[in-house]
């Protein structure tokens, strides 16, 4: 039976790590997501910086559940040495955290281009990736996202089957599938025997807006009652990355999604996403 971990994005919480912390501690999560820090994207963070954000969460009792890496946001023509030299630096990173996981996705496409015709670069790619991170003891987590090659359930089991023996797995994530029009419970149950962490965060389908979890069509509760009864006597993180407002570094994030870099989300708005996890949590 999965145990379940709550986690988060805690830049969705406040740009600096200070008060992210403080966040954290007062919504009772053990774990956090290190996504953005003091205006800095995580790859973008220097080594010497990292031990100083260590020591804090240390002192708090605050464990890193995931990096959550931009590496595999860029196009796929992009030099492939350029985001080797990132995932080299985000390893190096993840061991001072002491994670094991660091998400990344699978490139941005040619516009009215077709998928498959960069599937085997694509998968070429993320091999080399994985067999890097592998070897450093550290497990890709593959987040399906609107615009890039793994955007729908056929595409994404694509990816695993061919790379799940080189540890890459998946980093599941309801709301985007709803907002590619993809029904995320077959999606889960196609890819189910590669997921090895969850984001959380829900869509409506009708007009693709974020809502909390429970609240849209990621059939969230589904999934979560399948995984908490699936056998499996393992622990799974069960990430929130709420999107119920705007935050600083948002718009690097969505392609071509412009908003303010003026911090607008709040501790209420991302208590409020957490009070609709636990209420799914409590009907399973």
């Amino acid at each position: 039976m999965s145990r379940f971990v709550l986690s988060g994005f805690s830049d969705e919480i406040a740009p600096g790590i200070d008060e992210q912390i403080a966040g954290v501690r007062e919504l009772g999560l053990s774990h956090l997501v290190l996504r953005f820090v003091d205006g800095e994207n995580i790859v973008d963070l220097s080594l010497e910086k990292a031990k100083e954000i260590k020591k804090k969460l240390d002192d708090n009792n605050i464990r890193v559940s995931s990096l959550g890496s931009p590496i595999g946001k860029v196009d796929v023509d992009s030099p492939l040495a350029d985001e080797m030299k990132r995932l080299l630096h985000i390893i190096e990173l993840a061991e001072i955290f002491e994670t094991e996981f660091v998400r990344i996705f699978s490139f941005y496409l040619p516009p009215e281009s077709n998928p498959q015709d960069y599937a085997d670069k694509v998968i070429e790619r993320l091999g080399a990736m994985a067999v890097v991170a592998q070897k450093h003891g550290i497990t890709l987590i593959h987040e399906n996202e609107k615009d890039i090659f793994g955007d729908t359930e056929e595409r994404c089991n694509q990816i695993l089957t061919a790379l799940s023996l080189y540890g890459l797995k998946a980093a599941f994530d309801p709301a985007n599938f709803v907002q590619c029009d993809v029904d995320p419970l077959a999606a889960y149950h196609l890819l189910k025997e590669n997921i090895a962490y969850m984001h959380i965060k829900d869509a409506l389908a009708s007009d693709h807006s974020i809502v909390p979890a429970g609240k849209g069509d990621g059939r969230i509760s589904e999934i979560l009652s399948d995984l908490a009864s699936n056998g499996k006597d393992s622990e799974l993180f069960l990430s929130l990355e709420p999107h119920l407002g705007t935050f600083m570094g948002l718009n690097t994030l969505e392609k071509d999604t412009v908003v303010s870099d003026e911090q607008e989300s709040s501790l209420e708005l991302y208590k409020s996403a957490l009070d609709s996890l636990l209420g799914v949590l409590q009907q399973l």
